[in-house]
């Protein structure tokens, strides 16, 4: 509601009737050394506290074994551990937004053809920084989230460009498209980085995370015995509820694991579902 209170009163610069992308003012280029300077000293903090945390509770002190630790604390056990400080954390949903800022500026940079190559690269650093910085936590969905955030942001400024009037270049196709296919490597190779399993049947893998959602949601939806909330925002609310439940010291609620077990179709692991 804040946000979208904030963004009503955002006024977006016109030229007569239309909206154009190449109204904005440019970024100054030390404003996004700096941020590249922050988002690194972030990440490093994160990654130096999480080894802290894990060998001091007996993890092989490994990187990638420390950061599934504290992947695997964070989803699956309801223990509490303080992992970071509130002033940590605060910086670390900085770096987060700055992100989808910068590959949205990237997206812009690149449809206008800038010719200052400095500042694109200093963009594309910062936009590479906060991709691996969102698989710092263990998870890929971070990095994810980057990439659909630049692709939706060049359509829609390609749109208010050309108004679709003018398709996209053959070669910028390709281009993409091998950018796709270097993202579904990274999205492979990176899963023994984070400390997980090497995968070995790369077409079920996939096939889990394009397309299991569904078949998972049915699952669950039609369960003979389906399980529900006991309390009002038990799954959507969790964060909340676990909040105002510690201030009321009810400890039931107070600290509780959202989701369920694994779905599996054919003798095959299709991932969870959040019960609704």
């Amino acid at each position: 509601c804040l946000g979208t209170w904030f963004g009503n009163r955002i006024s977006i610069i016109k030229r007569g009737n239309s909206c154009s992308i190449s109204n904005g003012v440019d970024v100054k280029e030390w404003k996004f050394v700096l941020l590249l300077i922050f988002q690194i000293l972030c990440y490093s903090v994160k990654l130096k506290r999480i080894m802290e945390v894990a060998t001091a509770r007996g993890v092989e002190n490994n990187l990638s074994k420390c950061i599934y630790y504290y992947n695997n604390m964070q989803k699956v056990t309801t223990i509490k551990i303080d992992w970071f400080s509130s002033s940590l954390t605060a910086c670390l949903e900085i770096c987060a937004m700055a992100g989808f800022v910068c590959v949205c500026l990237l997206a812009q940079y690149l449809l206008l053809k800038r010719k200052k190559s400095r500042l694109l690269l200093l963009v594309v650093l910062n936009c590479l920084v906060a991709f691996i910085g969102g698989a710092t936590s263990g998870g890929r969905g971070g990095s994810v989230q980057i990439i659909v955030a630049f692709f939706s942001a060049y359509l829609i400024l390609y749109q208010r460009m050309y108004g679709w009037r003018k398709s996209i270049p053959l070669e910028k196709m390709l281009l993409i498209g091998g950018g796709l296919l270097v993202i579904v490597i990274l999205f492979l190779k990176s899963i023994t980085w984070i400390g997980r399993t090497e995968v070995r049947m790369v077409g079920r893998y996939l096939s889990n995370y394009i397309g299991a959602q569904i078949f998972n949601l049915d699952y669950r939806i039609n369960m003979v015995t389906f399980e529900g909330s006991t309390i009002f925002g038990q799954e959507t609310f969790f964060p909340l509820v676990e909040k105002i439940a510690g201030w009321l010291d009810i400890s039931k609620w107070a600290n509780y694991h959202v989701g369920c077990a694994s779905v599996y179709a054919a003798g095959y692991n299709t991932g969870n579902v959040q019960a609704a």
